[in-house]
Parts: C-alpha cells; structure tokens; sequence
C-alpha cells in the first residue's frame, strides 16, 4: 500500500486559478430518467462527487488533473469513462449509462455461496483491512435546508475542515468518542430563520430544563450531524452486534466495474439497515440506516424533537484499494411535542469530502453547540 503521506503530497496541491467546474447530467440511457447517487470521480483520487436525487453533480477540477479520466458510475450499468480535455465547462455535459447484463436486479434472493449471516460477519471482520485506518484532514462542503411545517424556513451552504480520525474500532475510554471533527471555514450562503429550536419547543410546551437552558436561539444541526453520523457509522462499523447476526438477508446483487457488489439487508421494527458490499474483497461501498422513533417511548415532551426519526446514508470512495468518507447525507424529522399536529421540522444535511489537506485546524473554530448563533447568523 502506498504511504498515506505520499497520497496526502499528491492531493494536496493547492488548486489553481485554472480549474474548471463541470456540470453533470447523470441519467439512464432506457429511459433518460436521472441516476441518484452515481459517483462522477477522477481516477483514484478523492476528487469527485455524488450526484443528487435529480441526477445532477458539480465537479471542480484542479489543472493538474487536467490530463486525467472521470469515472462515472452506479451500481446495475457500465461505467463510463471521460477524458477531462473533451468535457464543457459551458454546458451542462450529459452522461448516458447503459445497464449492465446482469440479469439479477430486484430478485429476493441472491446465492453467492456464503449464507447472509456469515457474509456480514465476515464484512464486520475486514472492515480493519478495507478502511482507512490512520487520522486525516481534509477539505469539505456542508449544506443545510430547514423545513418547518412543510415550509422551507432556513437554509446555509458552507465550507468547512474535516478532522477525520480514521476508521478504528473503538475500544475501552475511546469508546464513545467521536471519530470526526469539523472546522469552520467559509460561509457560502445563508437564507432565512429557523422557526423551532430545541428552546423555542421547551417554550411552547412549558418544559423545564432541568439542566438549565442554554440561550441557544437556532439549533446547531452541524454539530448534532456530526454526532449521528459518528454515533451510527461507529455501532455499524466499529461495534456491529456480531453476536446477534440474525434477519440478514440478500436483496440484489449488482455489477460495478467489473466488480459484484451485494445488498445486504436487515430490517426491524424500528427501521432498517443497508450495506453495499463488494463480495470478493468485503469492502462496503455504501451504508444506509433508517431509524423510526416509537413515540410511545419518549420520556418527554421534547424528547420527540431531540430525537428524530433518520435517515442516513455514507457513501465511499475507493483510493489505492481503501475506503474513505466521501459523501454523508442525513434526513432527519423533528417532532413539536407527541402529537405531529402541534408542528414539525425536517432537516436535510450533505457533507461531500473533497480533498486531503496539510492545513491544521484552528481549534477556535471548531463546530459547537452554538455555532449557529455564534459564527452563522453573525455573517
């Protein structure tokens, strides 16, 4: 494997006054319909991204790549491959992919020749081996959109340092540490106001904060982001139940580049869990988690507002044969008391990683719980 340092020499250039932005049109090439979540990635570099629900992604390429190929992919078609020199940056450069010919797509049940059990155990296994394990920082985007009942209310767009501390199995004191941290950079945008905060809820309920209030006047979604992504991704990846291995089952299985990747499932009562995973080499492409709150089991009134129903996905990307973060979307939903009726809020959340960075972080700026009031509504 190649040394990390000589990987963090490559990407960390500094981009210069020549790089170009593209603008991609991802869709089936049956149908023209849009291919959510296709990766548009620069060969084996952490330079890319994920496209949206609508098929659209927005990728700025330093000059130095100038030279290169962009890979772009999903899983059940073939990749395509484009040269940098013959993309338009004028236009928006439409992408058709064929599907592949695998015939296995939506069958219920898929034989690789291991039982789904053992599959994940063995998957929990690798993940030591698949991932990045040593510390690293690196250049990231974070958007943010409120929606208040029904109604968009606040939205902001920004860049930020991400801290990652690899992807270690937590164990003893470090056991409910967070793997991630994020920095402050730059503001890119920012519209509106929130209507509900986790204060302004306690208010409209006559809660008493027992521990005080906070004086907290919009709520800090970065930093609980970060929180469930750490929280989630840590209990799936670094502390799976590898003693309840039940209730896994093979949804589909499809091909990526010359590579078979299954969906590995197990569902519940109270939502669901879903791993892509490469069956030759265990490495895990994609997580998706949903969580349904029973609000038969809220202690409180606000307990419902501070702990929503979420859906999560993290998507990687392969460099020199190991994963890392390059895409984390989280869809939360917040309840205003027990009952719906009294109001929601629902916040939608993407960290894209970019690129690996030498800048340290200025530990001033370090997302908290007041980073919203403190450093964005400021700006």
């Amino acid at each position: 494997m190649k040394s990390f340092f000589s990987l963090i020499l490559l990407l960390s250039l500094s981009w210069t006054a020549t790089a170009q932005t593209f603008i991609f049109a991802v869709k089936r090439a049956a149908d023209a319909e849009p291919v959510s979540y296709a990766h548009i990635q620069i060969s084996n570099t952490l330079q890319g991204v994920v496209t949206n629900s609508n098929g659209l992604g927005t990728l700025t390429v330093p000059s130095k790549y100038s030279d290169d190929e962009v890979k772009i992919s999903f899983m059940g078609y073939e990749v395509k491959v484009l040269q940098i020199k013959q993309l338009k940056s004028d236009q928006i450069n439409e992408v058709l992919l064929e599907e592949n010919d695998m015939e296995l797509s939506g069958v219920s049940v898929v034989d690789i020749g291991i039982s789904p059990s053992d599959f994940y155990l063995k998957t929990m296994e690798m993940v030591d081996i698949t991932f990045y394990t040593k510390s690293y920082t690196g250049l990231a985007s974070y958007s943010e959109q409120v929606i208040e009942d029904g109604d968009p209310t606040f939205n902001y767009e920004m860049e930020v340092l991400y801290d990652a501390q690899g992807f270690r199995k937590a164990t003893g004191k470090n056991r409910f540490t967070n793997n991630d941290d994020v920095y402050f950079k730059k503001l890119n945008n920012l519209e509106g106001e929130q209507k509900y905060s986790h204060e302004s809820v306690g208010d409209l309920l006559n809660f008493d904060f027992l521990n005080g209030r906070l004086g907290l006047t919009h709520d800090t979604y970065l930093y609980s982001f970060m929180i469930n992504k750490n929280g989630i991704e840590k209990r799936l990846l670094y502390e799976p139940d590898i003693e309840k291995v039940s209730n896994w089952s093979f949804e589909d299985l499809q091909e990526l580049d010359g590579e078979k990747f299954v969906k590995l499932v197990k569902k519940g009562t109270n939502g669901h869990v879903i791993y892509w995973v490469n069956i030759n080499t265990y490495q895990i492409k994609t997580i998706e988690r949903k969580i349904i709150r029973n609000t038969s089991e809220f202690t409180h009134q606000v307990h419902g507002y501070a702990k929503g129903d979420i859906d999560l996905r993290i998507d990687y990307f392969l460099v020199d044969g190991l994963s890392y973060v390059k895409q984390v979307e989280i869809n939360e939903f917040k309840r205003v008391g027990i009952s719906p009726e009294l109001g929601s809020k629902r916040v939608k959340a993407k960290l894209v990683f970019h690129e690996h960075t030498n800048e340290k972080p200025d530990k001033k700026k370090k997302v908290g719980i007041d980073f919203i009031d403190t450093i964005v509504m400021k700006k």
